[in-house]
Parts: structure tokens; sequence; C-alpha cells
């Protein structure tokens, strides 16, 4: 089978990540853990879509949802709400407790109308983020996000047509109860919002103490200002709901979901209360959401998805999740122990994430275990060796990672998650030798 590229295509994909998969645009079919390769053979896969495929590829629910939306005739955009819509704000609000559900098309989406939400009903300018902190592309966000060597660590990513914004994003540390409160007493009566991810994806899923969040709960409360749930990566992912409620039993007045709810398909979610976005849309806050939210064939996947976390199989789904984790953990601390002295895991102590990073610290770097930003300190952490070589490694070997790891699915059997392990830790080990005789893998 001959694979046709074209030089037109910018980068080589349509998302700066997927380029750093060489080799693997000829997948012909996708099922449960696997990718199926042109040659015949077929791979691991432990990227699952940008972790959009929580349940795994071609789940036998969601494509019968697909299929009957498809046979129906209505699986092209029509415009007009549909029961379909209805019925999954419905099962939304019977999931998370909100009352007020806007679909959109992508978390940068929903992330930019939840801030401009919070800046409208408070009549505030200032948007707290943490450093090291992705929530998609809009422009109240993209300040302190990447740190490539040599530039400022709270670096504003577009300075040239929009620096007066910057003004308005002040950045803190995750898991910094004092600065945090610091940050309140300076500015307090100026912050419309605080948006916070559970995990911290951005920074190699960093996992948020609960003495933060509930600090962050409480000044949000003295001061006025919203609590804005990131929830696009860790929504519907540990928990059938939001891992801020279910981890931290503490609830947002803002969250935005996308990812896993969706079963794989494009689509987003804000949810707040109906009251407050009420408020929002008489100040004049549009919230319109795109030409694409609500499409049929999204909200099938979506709805189906729910479905599944409401009913029987919602409980199997999510202790299955459980109890591969712990697997996972087992066979990391009998196969990459030996090494602990040349990686890093940021959930080393937070074992309760089914995604897992794992960072390759140079010999040379002084350990901070608990600081944030390693992911992107080159001189703490060796990331491009880690991210070129170490991926290239595991291909070789029929599985595709994330990071040397990766997100752990229902889907991924044993054998499977024993191959990333031990794959992962011959890679560290060639990194480790490498280093110890002065060159690189």
């Amino acid at each position: 089978m001959s694979i046709v590229k074209s030089n037109a295509l910018f980068d080589g994909s349509s998302h700066s990540g997927r380029g750093q998969f060489p080799g693997l645009s000829d997948i012909t079919g996708a099922d449960g853990s696997y990718l199926k390769l042109a040659d015949g053979n077929q791979i691991s896969d432990f990227w699952l879509g940008h972790f959009a495929s929580l349940l795994g590829h071609n789940y036998p629910d969601i494509k019968q949802a697909l299929q009957t939306q498809l046979d129906s005739g209505v699986f092209d955009q029509i415009g007009v709400p549909l029961e379909l819509e209805h019925g999954l704000a419905n099962l939304l609000r019977q999931l998370t407790g909100f009352n007020g559900v806007r679909f959109t098309t992508s978390g940068s989406v929903s992330t930019d109308y939840a801030i401009r939400i919070a800046q409208t009903v408070t009549g505030r300018a200032i948007v707290l983020k943490g450093r090291g902190g992705w929530h998609g592309g809009n422009l109240l966000s993209i300040k302190g996000v990447r740190y490539p060597e040599g530039t400022a660590v709270d670096l504003y990513e577009q300075p040239q047509i929009t620096s007066h914004l910057a003004e308005q994003i002040v950045l803190f540390d995750y898991n910094d109860e004092q600065q945090l409160a610091d940050l309140f007493h300076r500015y307090g009566s100026q912050i419309a919002g605080m948006i916070v991810e559970p995990v911290v994806g951005n920074c190699g899923m960093y996992p948020v103490s609960e003495a933060f969040i509930r600090t962050a709960r409480r000044l949000c409360d003295h001061s006025g200002a919203l609590l804005i749930a990131d929830e696009i990566v860790t929504g519907f992912r540990r928990y059938p709901g939001l891992y801020l409620q279910y981890h931290f039993d503490v609830k947002p007045d803002i969250a935005v979901i996308g990812k896993a709810f969706g079963g794989g398909l494009p689509i987003a979610a804000l949810l707040s209360d109906v009251e407050l976005m009420k408020q929002a849309k008489h100040a004049q806050c549009f919230f319109e959401g795109g030409t694409y939210s609500a499409h049929p064939l999204c909200l099938a996947g979506a709805h189906a998805f729910c479905r599944l976390c409401l009913g029987d199989l919602g409980d199997p789904i999510f202790q299955r999740i459980h109890q591969q984790l712990q697997l996972t953990w087992a066979l990391i601390d009998r196969h990459l122990g030996k090494w602990e002295s040349y990686i890093h895991i940021p959930q080393s102590r937070d074992r309760q994430f089914p995604i897992i990073s794992i960072r390759l610290v140079k010999p040379t770097a002084t350990r901070v275990p608990d600081r944030v930003l390693d992911h992107w300190d080159a001189q703490l952490v060796d990331a491009p060796t880690r991210d070129q070589q170490g991926r290239q490694f595991m291909l070789e070997r029929g599985v595709l990672p994330w990071q040397l790891l990766g997100c752990i699915s229902p889907s991924h059997s044993a054998s499977q998650i024993e191959e990333l392990v031990i794959g992962c830790r011959d890679f560290i080990e060639c990194f480790a030798m490498q280093n110890l005789a002065g060159t690189r893998p």
C-alpha cells in the first residue's frame, strides 16, 4: 500500500504534537488499544488520540450510536436543537450536578468562554492561571505555558498584537498555598476568576494537592472570584464525572469538559449554574458556541459514553481503569526502581490518575521532586531525548507511548501494560548507561 504525502500540509500535520510520530501515517485501522498498520502489523496505543478515546478505539457502544445516527439521515449539521442535545445535557446534569450546559467544539473555545463569563459576571479583569498550564489557544490563557531554553518563564506567546491582555493574566505556582494567598491579598478585588487543572497536563500530569484546591476554593469564595475547573483531560477519566468533585469533594463555579466524555468525537462543553450563565448573557457576553457545536454525530458519541457512565457498565469501566492503574504502578515499582536517580515521575506520590509521564533527569541536575516546571526546565530534564529517541525506541517495539508511558485504558491488557513498562525500562537503562559513558542514546 502506497502512502501519498503532501508538502502542502504545514509541518506535516494539523497538530504540533502529531508530527512527532515518524512512520505512523500508514495506519489502516484501529480496534481497542491497537492501531493496525498497512504492512499487517499492529502496535499498542497508549496515546489514544490525545487521550480522547478513553474506552479504546472502535468501542461497540460508541460505534453503534454513530451507526444509528448515520442511518437516521441526521448526520450532518442541522443547525437546530435536537432531542439528542437535550438528552445529553440532562445526562451531564445527572453526572455533574450542573444545571447549565453549553456544547462547543473544543477545549480552547470552552475555556475562552469560561474566562470571559467570569470577567463579565464579576466586572473584573484579572485571571489567575498556573505556570506551565495549557488551557487552549485562547488569548486569555497563553501566558506562562511553554519554557523553551533561553526565554522568560512568564512569556506571553503572542505579544505582537495583544500585549495588553498579558497584564490581565497573573500567574501562580501550583501547590504553593502561601503564594496564592498573597496573590489574593494583592489583587483580590480585581480577580475575576482562577482557572485550575486538578492534574496539570502540560507539566507532565502533575497532581495538584487537596490543600491547594481547598485553599483556592476558599479564597475565591472570600473574594467573590469564580473558580474555573479545566477538566478537558481529567473529567470522566478516573471517575464518571469531574475529578475535582470526586477526588477533592470541591465543586467549581464553572467547569469545562472534553476528550473522554465525547467518546473520541470532537465535542466539548461548558458547565455552570444556569443563573450564572444568564447573568453573562444579559451583560452581553456573547456565547455562540460555533457552527459545528452540538454536531449530531458528536452528540451521539458523547450520549453513548455518558449512558455507559450512568448504566450498569459504568462502575465496571472505572473499576477496570483503577485496577489497570494499580497494575501499572506495581510494574513501575518492580522494573524502574533501579533507575530512580535517572527519572522523575510526577505522580509518584499521588498514584490516582491514569495518564503517567516520565521525565529523564540530567545527571548534573539538582533534583527538586515537587517542582512543577521540571518538565520544561532544560537544566534539569532531557525532554528531546525522551520525546525523540525514546518514542522511536518504543515504536520499534510495537508500542506507541506518550512521554515514555501514557494513557491507561480499560481496553489495555495486562501483557500490553507490561510490554510498555519493560520497554520504558530498557530505554531508561540505555539512557543511564550512555550518560555514564558521557554520550547519548
